[in-house]
């Protein structure tokens, strides 16, 4: 990746694997808990979105630059693909920003994410199939390891179900789709002294602006949690998109929270929630029990 004298720190341990690579002012994220079930095309797409964004001066983080390239003869931010006892592993480099120790203002993150749509909008951008995000699901639903981590078979075939018809009802509103977060959520927005950046664009995916919006909400209608901060930042992305002349669809919002929490269900199992601490055991629990409400 043409860097050296690096002394890494890691930063977090998620999902994915955050690395702090000082001196340089560069994180690396490496893919982990979703590498089994996500290729290469995944972080090459991601990288895109990113690069889209920069350009567009939007609010997000932003790609590694260099003045050239990395003596590898790469781009320096990547996706770089290391191989280590067999497996491949996939690494993107990302300008460090300076994150304060506030949360991010809730409106100004709901308006910063309606600015990165619009910028997305614009965007030109490698093809890319819609509803991404629900055909891995059925993928996830159909990796028989889920069961093996402790997912009831009974429940695997309600959120299948609900699952089905969720995407029916979905494409019949027929909205219109574009390149989206796909996981936009309090988590990945950060305050800055220049305002709320978004980040870990991973999950990025193609669908209707209606889908990050879920994101936002999901967990606070679904689990009660971060309710005012959900709500308000909802609220900074309705108006923005209104002032926009794009009003949202409550109904389209709606029918995303459903497919959001089957997604985020879906994943929890493939990262062994059930079987996990019982912070995570509960966050599976209530979704699983609004589910069978619905």
């Amino acid at each position: 990746m043409g860097l050296a004298d690096v002394q890494a720190q890691v930063l977090g341990r998620h999902s994915n694997l955050a690395v702090s690579l000082t001196p340089h002012e560069l994180v690396a994220r490496v893919a982990t808990g979703t590498a089994r079930w996500r290729a290469a095309e995944q972080a090459q797409h991601e990288m895109a979105v990113a690069k889209a964004l920069a350009r567009a001066g939007a609010p997000a983080v932003r790609p590694a630059v260099a003045p050239g390239v990395g003596r590898e003869g790469h781009d320096l931010a990547g996706p770089h693909a290391w191989v280590s006892q067999g497996r491949t592993w996939h690494i993107s480099l990302w300008q460090r920003a300076q994150v304060l120790t506030t949360p991010p203002d809730a409106r100004a993150s709901g308006q910063a994410l309606a600015a990165c749509h619009t910028a997305l909008a614009q965007a030109s951008l490698p093809p890319r199939a819609a509803w991404g995000m629900l055909d891995e699901l059925h993928r996830l639903l159909d990796d028989p390891d889920l069961l093996r981590q402790g997912a009831a078979s009974a429940d695997v075939a309600l959120v299948r179900r609900l699952a089905l018809a969720c995407r029916q009802r979905l494409q019949a509103l027929a909205p219109a789709l574009q390149a989206l977060h796909g996981d936009a959520h309090l988590n990945n927005v950060w305050a800055t002294p220049q305002g709320p950046l978004w980040g870990d664009w991973e999950d990025t995916v193609v669908g209707p602006v209606e889908w990050d919006a879920a994101c936002l909400v999901a967990g606070a209608r679904v689990l009660g949690t971060d309710v005012a901060w959900s709500e308000a930042a909802l609220q900074g992305w309705w108006h923005a998109r209104e002032a926009q002349g794009s009003a949202p669809s409550p109904a389209l919002l709606d029918e995303c929270v459903l497919g959001r929490t089957l997604f985020v269900t879906a994943w929890m199992w493939a990262l062994g929630a059930a079987n996990g601490s019982p912070e995570r055991r509960a966050r599976l629990t209530g979704r699983l029990a609004w589910l069978r409400a619905h």
